[in-house]
C-alpha cells in the first residue's frame, strides 16, 4: 500500500479528511513527510480541491521538496535527513524521536 493512498484512506464523507487525523508521516533514511492534516485540508479547500488525489498528495510534496510551495501554507513538511548509521545527527531515527 502506497503512503499517498494510506493518507487518502483518512478521508472522511462530508469532509475532506476525518477530524481525528491530525497528522500523517512518511519518513525514510534519507527524508520525511509531515502532512498537517487539518492545514492541509483547510489549504486544499481553498484552492477549490475537493478530492486528496494522488496529485494533490504526492505532487504537492515534490512542489514543497523543489521549493515551489510553502510548507506553511499547505501544511507538507519536507525534512532532509541523513543516512548515517551510527544514529547521530539529523537521522530518520532522531526525527522520529522528536516527532
Amino acid at each position: 500500500c502506497s503512503s499517498d493512498l494510506t493518507l487518502r484512506m483518512c478521508c472522511a464523507e462530508g469532509s475532506l479528511f476525518r477530524p481525528a487525523v491530525a497528522q500523517f508521516a512518511v519518513l525514510s533514511p534519507r527524508a520525511a513527510l509531515l502532512y498537517r492534516v487539518p492545514r492541509l485540508g483547510a489549504w486544499m479547500e481553498a484552492q477549490g480541491t475537493k478530492r486528496a488525489t494522488e496529485t494533490v498528495i504526492v505532487g504537492n510534496a515534490l512542489r514543497v521538496v523543489a521549493g515551489e510551495l510553502s510548507s506553511k501554507e499547505c501544511g507538507i513538511e519536507h525534512t532532509k535527513l541523513e543516512a548515517g548509521e551510527d544514529c547521530t545527527g539529523n537521522t530518520m531515527w532522531s526525527w522520529l524521536h522528536r516527532w
